[in-house]
């Protein structure tokens, strides 16, 4: 008996003393498990909403208090294995290898802000310290907006299902939420760090209200807005296309297309209708029978008195545009007029790079007649939408935003998520119509009024969905511009600062103090 009493003792206290000093490298695992675990778990939204608070956290601990010679080159490991897991394929059937190399690339720069933080947030660091890494997080979620890669450093999209904390993107838009999800972890390692130092509880306690008051803030946004209008509208999918081994994907006959398009319509039609929108590239024609197939649409909204929002993926067999491809929309109003073409601005990397015919147009603000009643449209395609900055300039008069899209497995879950951040942003509804992917509809303050994954829609069908019009101006959509060189401007002057002292030797003084 008192062999195992002796045996106990001696596990237990072996158990407190690894886990004291491996706690850092634990916590690591945790974050790097809280990273990917949400794609994994899809329905699970919970774990969307906490992992992004939980994993910035995590590995800021490590950066902070790990004593490892090779620490770094252990949290960019995770860093990498994390976000190859978590971002498996969202460049599409056929590109998983290169989707690893991509992804373990953009690891080297999501490595940057916990890198640089360690350089200020020693132990005797002041709290203002706390801000390097979320201003330099949000900085690189800006640089990666701006050079049109896949924003995957993006947090407020997983806070899609927390509505209340959602709401601040019409303050702050994607970048200021992000920026909060981080400074939260970087001021609770801080806590943590300096438990014992007067004044560090109040500021875990006062980040603490001030969540509360966010969710609080929010809740009360939403419950006090007006009762809005509705119009109908068929959001229509196109018909399947297959891809091919080579990675290309076919082209059905121009019959084929222009049958499809006319079942469709007269669907929206029989459905009562207001608006026909379709998913992206719905119909693929050649340049040389685009005229006739847009004439046909024109047609049918004639005779059915109702405006469509045409898409098309249009082929260049004249070598007009030296062979590159259109990802376009056509806006027809009730009288068969064309009222807009939008090209597609942003290519998917890898994807689309090399043979897109990037679009150069304004992003439009169109009145448009809808159910006998006026109302100011935009659209935007697919890609186009994961950008907040590139869509900040969007007319504030504007009431209902389309996206028609094309996602796949890998990308579904981030992809949805992602564009309902611009209904927040910018105060609008959003009507996105996805092949392959998840359609959306969601309100001005971003609640969901219809999401419907593909496989309860089908190829060749359509859905109706009853969107508000009602919409209004956010404070990001005034402010937005201002607010984004914030974060580029504090991080420089952290990064110039940090570099100073790293010559000065002043950081290696506080690390012995």
């Amino acid at each position: 008996m008192k062999f195992i009493q002796s045996f106990l003792k001696r596990f237990t206290s072996y158990v407190g003393e690894y886990g004291k000093s491996n706690l850092p490298l634990l916590l690591l695992v945790v974050g790097c498990v809280f990273m990917f675990l949400p794609s994994m778990f899809p329905d699970f939204k919970v774990l969307y909403v906490l992992g992004v608070w939980i994993w910035p956290f995590c590995f800021l601990y490590y950066c902070r208090l790990s004593e490892h010679r090779f620490s770094q080159a252990i949290l960019y490991i995770f860093l990498a294995v994390g976000l190859c897991v978590r971002f498996y394929g969202v460049l599409g059937v056929g590109l998983e290898k290169e989707c690893l190399v991509f992804t373990a690339l953009q690891a080297c720069l999501f490595w940057v802000p916990f890198a640089w933080d360690v350089r200020y947030c020693v132990k005797e660091a002041p709290f203002v310290n706390t801000l390097v890494f979320p201003t330099v997080y949000g900085t690189l979620n800006l640089v990666f907006s701006a050079c049109d890669l896949i924003p995957l450093n993006n947090l407020s999209y997983a806070q899609y299902d927390n509505r209340a904390i959602f709401q601040v993107l019409s303050v702050v838009g994607e970048f200021g939420l992000t920026f909060l999800i981080t400074f939260v972890g970087s001021v609770a390692v801080y806590v943590i760090m300096h438990w014992n130092r007067d004044g560090a509880k109040r500021i875990g306690l006062g980040m603490l209200l001030a969540l509360v008051a966010m969710h609080a803030w929010g809740i009360f946004q939403m419950a006090h807005d007006e009762s809005s209008d509705t119009v109908r509208i068929a959001q229509a999918i196109g018909p399947k296309v297959d891809q091919r081994k080579d990675g290309s994907w076919e082209t059905l006959s121009y019959e084929r297309y222009l049958r499809s398009f006319n079942t469709l319509a007269e669907s929206a039609y029989r459905e009562r209708a207001q608006m026909l929108v379709f998913s992206e590239e719905a119909f693929a024609v050649a340049d040389s029978s685009e005229g006739d197939f847009i004439a046909n649409a024109s047609e049918y909204a004639r005779k059915f008195n109702m405006p469509i929002l045409l898409s098309l993926g249009v082929y260049d067999t004249d070598n007009s545009r030296e062979g590159l491809f259109q990802n376009k929309v056509v806006l027809i109003n009730n009288q068969g007029k064309i009222l807009y073409e939008y090209n597609k601005h942003k290519p998917v990397p890898l994807v689309e790079s090399f043979n897109l015919d990037v679009g150069r147009e304004k992003l439009p603000a169109v009145p448009l007649e809808i159910g006998g009643k006026a109302h100011i449209v935009s659209f935007a395609i697919c890609y186009d939408g994961n950008f907040s900055d590139f869509l900040r300039p969007l007319d504030p008069k504007v009431q209902l935003l389309f996206i028609p899209s094309w996602a796949w497995d890998g990308i579904n879950d981030f992809h949805y998520r992602s564009l309902a951040v611009r209904a927040v942003e910018h105060g609008v509804n959003l009507v996105v119509t996805s092949y392959d992917g998840v359609s959306l509809v969601s309100d001005e303050y971003g609640r969901e009024v219809n999401r419907r994954p593909f496989k309860d829609v089908g190829y060749d069908r359509l859905f109706i969905s009853d969107v508000p019009t009602s919409a209004h101006e956010t404070v990001y959509a005034k402010n937005g511009g201002f607010l984004n060189y914030v974060y580029l401007i504090l991080s420089l002057m952290f990064i110039g600062l940090g570099a100073r002292r790293t010559k000065d030797g002043s950081i290696e003084e506080q690390a012995g103090a």
